[in-house]
């Protein structure tokens, strides 16, 4: 609570060291990557996991809503830039980038156009229907 200094809640697991996190962009829950190639959707309020799913490759380095909250994006470095609808947490794109060692992703406000950084300071434009 930034009103007064105190830590509301802790995330954390005894099996996976945490790699990527983001809000919903409502806020009313966040996305958490794990090395264990988890990912898990997390209730922030409560700090209850309330569901999970597999990253289907590497584990997750970045993770990123798109503005609408339709869609989960994840990168990794394995350099594929994976999509995921919310709803069903299915996998509805892979997309391997010309790189490796894929650190960051960010949506415009759109949700049309995304950015990913790999390790190297590249930084990759992506146009597409990602919802």
């Amino acid at each position: 609570d930034l009103n007064s200094g105190q830590v509301r809640n802790v995330f954390s697991s005894p099996k996976a060291t945490i790699t990527g996190f983001a809000f919903s962009p409502n806020c009313e829950e966040a996305v958490v990557s794990f090395a264990d190639r988890m990912i898990r959707l997390v209730d922030v309020t409560t700090g209850a996991v309330t569901q999970e799913f597999s990253s289907q490759g590497c584990a997750a380095t970045a993770i990123a809503w798109t503005p609408d909250g339709l869609t989960l994006a994840t990168v990794g470095v394995d350099g594929y830039l994976r999509c995921w609808k919310r709803d069903l947490l299915q996998l509805t794109m892979a997309l391997k980038l010309p790189s490796r060692n894929l650190t960051q992703i960010a949506f415009d406000s759109t949700g049309n156009k995304a950015l990913v950084l790999d390790r190297n300071g590249r930084l990759f434009e992506l146009v597409a229907d990602f919802d």
